[in-house]
């Protein structure tokens, strides 16, 4: 069978190469990018050779000379993304997706595939155009769609821009893998021993077999004895009593409310009387709202300790709201609302305070849920997405265990089978996972360009099953035994 070459752009580690490489239909010749300990990581896992390369500058001959068939790779989405709060046009970090498109129409590939966070797509509408623009005047129909990795396999949800342009000589509409192929946090994770090693990342398997298709594609229906980089970090010792009490799939958030969130009167309700849950609950969610604030400033603000006390003792609109969030009792307690109340949960840290025209002031303290981290994932559902802090033990805890995840259970999050093997230090690692596209995302499109450009139906890695019908009958099902 025929393999089609391939060059991944800002490789990293290599995720996008390798869910091509899954497929046994490509082979990758090269991975480029400017940092040195992702290309080891390239290096370790791929055959084809990583370079240290700056993608801004000139295109050296010795790729050109070679016949590269598909182009991937993914800029580096700082500029785009929501979570650093920087979406500006004329970012520099921005041109790379331009400088992309060069190397695309020197190297004049069949295909050209590009990757970025979804906030690309909402940057600006004349960037994306500029995108588009820059494809058809090289010579490429190009379509673009917001693809969730939960779709595809991926036990977490992760949307991402992706870009397909194809040589206008083939005359090929560029079309999306459309699947619903799920995968929970606990099939992904089973498996892996509970016990991680912080020496080196290396532990034996447990006795447990892979029990599902997700496992037996982590592991490649070859049981090896050993897995690598299951390290992680643990909470620090005077945070570890709340995270002890932090249930699966929540989030220690008091000011934030949902199915998702749990306020500190919830997580130390042990902790607390009923009166000094309601006074918890009471700042948290009031403390943005205009009339119990002590100032007239935007935003959320401290609530007058007065305030405090007549609203939880004399106003019926709290008392009703209170009743929505699991405060019946409060219909058939006597409550009292004390000043002693509030000034104890202060003085034991729950809440902070200060002074506004005499008056005593408070809001929610950090260590009462104010902007705390701790969240914990749920063996029931996907992960969110696992971003390069995650491995922080702040960031993500493991389902029902009381630490991090381990790097080796974050990568099997992002579904990198346990043959590939991270090269680096804890924190460099961390990001590389974080940064990577998902190998079975990749899998999946490296899939329907092969059938795009055959124009037939093949079979796939994990066999074939009808999952949609359009022009072309799509078959794909990820995880057939």
């Amino acid at each position: 069978m025929k393999k089609y070459n391939v060059i991944d752009l800002f490789c990293g580690a290599g995720g996008f190469s390798k869910g091509f490489e899954m497929s046994d239909k490509f082979k990758t010749l090269y991975g480029i990018d400017i940092e040195e300990q992702p290309l080891k990581t390239f290096q370790k896992n791929h055959e084809g050779k990583g370079i240290k390369y700056n993608i801004r500058e000139e295109i050296p001959e010795y790729i050109l000379d070679d016949k590269i068939d598909i182009v991937i790779g993914s800029p580096p989405c700082q500029g785009f993304s929501d979570a650093k709060g920087s979406r500006k046009l004329d970012d520099e970090r921005n041109d790379l997706a331009f400088h992309y498109i060069r190397w695309v129409s020197k190297i004049n590939p069949k295909i050209a595939i590009m990757e970025n966070v979804a906030g690309m797509l909402t940057i600006n509408d004349d960037f994306v155009k500029e995108i588009i623009r820059r494809f058809n005047k090289i010579g490429y129909e190009v379509n673009y769609e917001i693809l969730n990795s939960s779709n595809y396999g991926v036990p977490q949800n992760r949307k991402r821009a992706i870009f397909i342009a194809i040589n206008k000589k083939f005359n090929i509409k560029p079309t999306f893998p459309k699947f619903n192929v799920k995968t929970t946090v606990g099939e992904a994770l089973s498996d892996i021993p509970d016990k991680v090693n912080n020496e080196d990342g290396i532990v034996n398997y447990s006795e447990k077999k892979p029990i599902n298709k997700f496992q037996r594609i982590m592991r490649k229906k070859n049981f090896t004895e050993k897995l690598y980089n299951h390290e992680a970090k643990f909470p620090k010792e005077k945070d570890m009593y709340l995270v002890k009490n932090l249930d699966e799939g929540k989030m220690y958030r008091s000011t934030r409310f949902g199915d998702k969130y749990e306020g500190v009167w919830d997580v130390f309700s042990k902790d607390f009387t009923y009166e000094e849950r309601l006074i918890l609950w009471f700042i948290a969610r009031h403390r943005g709202r205009k009339k119990y604030k002590a100032t007239n400033k935007s935003g959320p603000d401290y609530i007058p300790e007065d305030i405090i006390i007549e609203s939880i003792n004399k106003n019926p609109k709290v008392e009703r709201e209170a009743i929505k969030y699991n405060f019946k009792e409060i219909l058939d307690k006597n409550i009292d609302i004390s000043i002693n109340m509030i000034r104890k949960l202060y003085e034991d840290g729950w809440i902070r305070r200060k002074e506004v025209n005499d008056n005593y002031c408070y809001d929610i303290s950090t260590k009462g849920g104010l902007r705390p981290r701790y969240m914990r994932l749920n063996r029931k559902d996907q992960s969110n997405t696992i971003l390069t802090v995650d491995f922080d033990a702040r960031e993500k805890l493991h389902p029902y265990l009381n630490r991090g995840l381990s790097l080796r259970e974050g990568a099997r999050i992002q579904s990198f089978p346990d043959d590939f093997i991270f090269e680096g230090d804890f924190s460099s690692i961390a990001t590389q996972i974080g940064n990577a596209v998902p190998p079975l995302l990749s899998f999946a499109i490296a899939e329907h360009i092969y059938r795009l450009l055959n124009k037939n139906k093949i079979n796939s890695f994990f066999e074939t099953e009808d999952i949609v019908k359009e022009k072309e009958d799509e078959r794909l099902v990820l995880f057939n035994s």
